[in-house]
């Protein structure tokens, strides 16, 4: 899966599917963020390529793949939908919260 499909299931969601509230700048931020809380939480999934930064490569012009086990997929999308949740609105802290840590859960 590339980076711009991970980004366009995280807006599902937060209905945002027109990409009219969230930017995709702050998204792909979040999903490089992701992808090293996935590393750290689960440095198995990254044996031979634990020397280099696993989201410094990851891009949407043109989208690159994401390197990661296909069941994280969805725990990071979740993180991406979370993290643009709590930017969003003070009022939905506590959603927010509790995708963050559906989504952290969702690795171990």
């Amino acid at each position: 899966m590339n980076a711009q499909e991970i980004l366009d299931r995280a807006r599902l969601p937060l209905n945002d599917a027109e990409k009219e509230r969230y930017l995709d700048e702050d998204g792909l931020l979040y999903l490089r963020e992701g992808v090293r809380t996935i590393r750290r939480l689960r440095p198995d999934c990254f044996v031979g390529r634990l020397g280099s930064d696993p989201a410094a490569d990851i891009v949407l012009n043109p989208p690159s793949e994401v390197q990661i086990e296909f069941e994280h997929y969805q725990a990071l999308s979740d993180y991406v939908s979370a993290r643009w949740q709590d930017r969003d609105d003070d009022l939905t802290g506590e959603k927010a919260a509790a995708w963050l840590t559906m989504a952290v859960g969702a690795l171990t």
